[in-house]
């Protein structure tokens, strides 16, 4: 039996870490693995351009195969970054404009709230009689 060590990616799928063709039980306690066939064959990695291999492992049927994912280009994170700036961008102008409308919406609640209150009659300045300064 060999023991494939392997890191855990999801449910059923683990990348291969490690295969041990004699594991000792000290290895196995300390990685988490499953033991397989000896005949158990590892597929030829394939030199796909732009792509990364990871050796993975089917957790359900012992399968060991390669998973190719495509290399992340410094220009395709430019880009990426560029769309979520310009994401950003478009979101700021709609809540811009949103803070617009809030603003006259809560001038126009205010006015139609002082002209719900009853008008105020003004106060009438009496005229208070000067003492008599003395001389």
């Amino acid at each position: 039996m060999n023991f494939v060590a392997y890191d855990k990616v999801s449910e059923n799928v683990g990348t291969v870490i490690a295969i041990y063709q004699k594991a000792s039980t000290e290895i196995k306690e300390q990685l988490t693995g499953v033991d397989i066939e000896n005949d158990v064959k590892i597929p030829e990695r394939l030199n796909i351009p732009e792509a990364d291999a990871y050796l993975r492992i089917n957790l359900e049927t012992n399968e060991i195969y390669y998973d190719y994912i495509s290399k992340s280009t410094f220009q395709s994170e430019i880009n990426s970054l560029k769309q979520q700036l310009e994401d950003a961008n478009t979101r700021n102008e709609k809540l811009a404009e949103e803070s617009t409308l809030n603003q006259i919406a809560l001038i126009e609640l205010h006015a139609m709230v002082l002209s719900l209150l009853p008008e105020e009659e003004p106060v009438s300045e009496e005229k208070v009689p000067m003492k008599n300064k003395l001389a």
